[in-house]
C-alpha cells in the first residue's frame, strides 16, 4: 500500500515544474529520491543480498538513497556544498563512521584561486571519482550498481584541486584520508589523481590512488597502489559504458592483486523507453576486498538487464533483474541457509529528481 501511495505522490509533484530550486543567483537546492523493491528469485525470505551496499534491502519497499544538494556560490570565487542522505545506502555505507558523520553524502567549500583561470580547491567530503558509476540512482544508467563502485571509495574526505587544462582535458589532484574515512586516519594523507578527456561523444577518465592502508582492522596491511579506467560513448539512440580497474595491495612483504572490467550499453526503444544490459566480472583471489568468503579467494560473474522508463523530466520507472554467479564456490551466496553458486535478482524502482 506504502508503494502505490508513493507512486501517487509522486506522480503529483512532478507533473508540475518541479526542477532545481533557485532561492536567489548563489544558492540552489536540488536532490532526488531513490526508491526500490528486491527480492532473491529464487529465495524470496532472504532479507539482505551480500556484496553491495546500495540496493541491499531484499523483500520490502526501501529508499535506497534520499538527498538533498544545498549549493551556495556567494561570490564568483567561492562556493559551498551541502548534501545530507538517508535511506538503506546510507546506513550500510557509511556503517563503520561515527554517528555523527553516517548521513553527509558531501559537505565542502571551494576557493577558486585564480579568477581568470578555471581551477578550484575544495576541502570536505565529496564524491570520489573512481569508476563512471556513484550513488545517485537517478543520474545512472542502471537501476542498481555493478560490484566496481561497491570496492572503490563512494565518498572521500581531504582536500581536491582541480583544473582546466584545455578543451578537452581536466586534471584533478585529492589528498585524502583513506580509502573512504571520515573519521580521522592518524597516518601519512593518501594520494589521487584524475585526468579526464572529453570530446564530441566520447568521455574517458583515468583514475589512480596511492596510500598507506594499515589499521587496527588490517595491521598487515601497507602500500596501496590502484589504478582504474572508463570510457562513456553517448548519441541519440544508444549509450555506451566500460570501466575496468586493478588495485595491489601490500601485505607483509608480498603485493597482492584484485580487480574487474565490466561492460554495460542502453538502447533507445522509443520515446522515455530504454533498454539496458550489463556484463561483469570480479576477482579478488586474496580477498583484500571480500574478506567474508567462506574459502580463500572470490572470482564473481554477473549479467544484468532492465528497463527505464521516463514518465516526465523528473519521474522514472525501473525494472532490473541480474544474475551473478560465485565461480569458486566462496560462500556469498545462500538459499534457505544452503550455499549456491547462482544468486538470481529482481527490482522494480521509482526514482524521482528536483
Amino acid at each position: 500500500m506504502r508503494f502505490f501511495f508513493l507512486v501517487f505522490f509522486l506522480f503529483n509533484l512532478t507533473s508540475g515544474n518541479c526542477q532545481s530550486h533557485k532561492l536567489d543567483s548563489s544558492l540552489q537546492i536540488h536532490g532526488g529520491i531513490d526508491y526500490y523493491f528486491g527480492m532473491q528469485l529464487n529465495d524470496v525470505e532472504s532479507k539482505q543480498i551480500p556484496l553491495y551496499v546500495s540496493n541491499n534491502v531484499l523483500g520490502e519497499p526501501t529508499i535506497n538513497l534520499a538527498l538533498v544538494e544545498i549549493s551556495y556560490k556567494p561570490t564568483n570565487r567561492i562556493r559551498f556544498q551541502f548534501s545530507p542522505g538517508f535511506g538503506s545506502y546510507m546506513n550500510s555505507n557509511y556503517a563503520g563512521e561515527k554517528k555523527w558523520s553516517r548521513w553527509i553524502y558531501e559537505g565542502y567549500v571551494g576557493f577558486k584561486p585564480n579568477k581568470k583561470k578555471d581551477e578550484w580547491l575544495d576541502v570536505g567530503v565529496f564524491s570520489s571519482p573512481y569508476t563512471y558509476e556513484f550513488a545517485k540512482g537517478w543520474e545512472q544508467t542502471f537501476m542498481t550498481r555493478a560490484l566496481a563502485p561497491e570496492y572503490v571509495p563512494y565518498y572521500l574526505l581531504g582536500a581536491r584541486y582541480k583544473k582546466k587544462l584545455s578543451t578537452h582535458f581536466n586534471l584533478t589532484f585529492f589528498l585524502l584520508n583513506g580509502w573512504q574515512h571520515i573519521d580521522f586516519q592518524k597516518k601519512i594523507p593518501s594520494l589521487g589523481t584524475q585526468l579526464e578527456y572529453t570530446k564530441n561523444k566520447h568521455y574517458v577518465s583515468w583514475t589512480t590512488y596511492h596510500g598507506n592502508e594499515k589499521s587496527n582492522q588490517n595491521p598487515l596491511f601497507g602500500y596501496r597502489f590502484f589504478t582504474e579506467m572508463s570510457w562513456i560513448f553517448t548519441s541519440k539512440n544508444v549509450k555506451l559504458l566500460s570501466c575496468g580497474y586493478i588495485g595491489m595491495q601490500q601485505k607483509e612483504t608480498k603485493f597482492l592483486p584484485w580487480g574487474q572490467f565490466n561492460f554495460s550499453g542502453e538502447f533507445k526503444i522509443q520515446d522515455n523507453l530504454f533498454l539496458n544490459s550489463r556484463f561483469e566480472h570480479f576477482v579478488d583471489p586474496h580477498n583484500i576486498q571480500l574478506v567474508q568468503a567462506n574459502t580463500p579467494g572470490f572470482n564473481c560473474s554477473g549479467l544484468s538487464l532492465g528497463l527505464r522508463y521516463n514518465l516526465t523530466n523528473h519521474l522514472t520507472f525501473r525494472f532490473e533483474t541480474k544474475a551473478l554467479t560465485d565461480n569458486t564456490n566462496a560462500g556469498y551466496f545462500n538459499k534457505k541457509g544452503q550455499q549456491i553458486k547462482l544468486l538470481p535478482l529482481s527490482f522494480l524502482g521509482i526514482q524521482i529528481k528536483f
